[in-house]
């Protein structure tokens, strides 16, 4: 029986409160002197799933986690707060969906140096190649059919060509929310593909924060694919002179924002970079930023 996205939750989830388990404990144990979630309650930290570690952190936020993990942890903790919940009472999740709960929960162990956020990462990889598998399997009896069809109805049945997403050599299968630069201004060969995407550029901020992928690319030839963990303001204090970056000499851009990231995983980066991106997101070209939500 095929994996389904709520195993890989689930999975997620087990490793997810592995990972915290001795980090809240012994928090807690620090400041309140015991083995519990706090004064008042007596049940212990290890005997807690994933949904009673998060809502420990996220009740003695102000007086134990603050200070150790920042705000984008705190985030962390909330979103995965909601995933469980959704999970729990097993309310649809999408191949998208497992991916940003499993990805969220890899950055939040990731952040305290659990080692089961690298068991997270190839939970990550797995849900990537159940998705594709999957779409793999969808198409092909599609295109065996039309064959046929077009065989028994003459050459005016068949289908006019056009581009699959994800399914034509050398192009991108998009499997999860990403977000597409175009870097062709200020791209040169040898440059430094990831001082090039990651500033400056017209966004809305709020939506851009929530696509945890960014694909760098030249006239549809990706060149380069990021993790995005900050979004910040395009001024001389958040991004320093970038010598070398054409276009990039000025660093007070009103009304623009730039990204503080790192490289992709491999097996993200060889999923994207050195392909194509499919001709129907250039053609509906309107700009240098595009939010990509699906991969058909």
């Amino acid at each position: 029986m095929a994996t389904t996205n709520h195993e890989q939750v689930r999975k997620g989830l087990d490793l997810l409160r592995e990972g915290l388990a001795a980090f809240v404990a012994r928090e807690l144990k620090g400041k309140h002197h015991v083995d519990s979630g706090g004064p008042s309650n007596h049940k212990s930290v290890t005997e807690r799933d994933a949904a009673g570690l998060l809502k420990l952190i996220w009740d003695n936020w102000q007086l134990v986690f603050r200070g150790i993990l920042g705000q984008a942890e705190r985030s962390l903790v909330s979103e995965l707060r909601g995933w469980r919940n959704k999970w729990a009472h097993q309310e649809s999740i999408s191949h998208d969906d497992a991916y940003r709960m499993l990805d969220s929960a890899s950055r939040l162990l990731a952040a305290i140096s659990a080692p089961q956020s690298k068991d997270l990462e190839t939970l990550k990889m797995e849900t990537l190649r159940i998705r594709f598998d999957e779409q793999t399997r969808e198409v092909s009896p599609q295109a065996g059919s039309s064959t046929a069809r077009s065989s028994a109805a003459g050459p005016k049945a068949r289908p006019p060509a056009r581009p699959t997403v994800g399914h034509q050599p050398g192009y991108i299968d998009i499997m999860e929310p990403l977000v597409l630069i175009s870097i062709a201004v200020s791209f040169r060969e040898g440059c430094d593909v990831y001082e090039a995407v990651r500033y400056a550029w017209k966004v809305d901020v709020e939506r851009i924060r929530r696509y945890k992928l960014v694909l760098a690319h030249v006239r549809g030839s990706v060149k380069g694919a990021y993790r995005p963990h900050q979004w910040l303001e395009a001024t001389s204090g958040n991004f320093p002179l970038m010598d070398g970056i054409p276009g990039r000499g000025r660093n007070e851009l009103a009304g623009r924002y730039g990204f503080v990231g790192e490289r992709a995983e491999a097996a993200v980066w060889d999923l994207y970079v050195g392909k194509r991106v499919p001709d129907r997101y250039l053609r509906q070209y309107v700009g240098p930023v595009q939010y990509c939500d699906r991969g058909a």
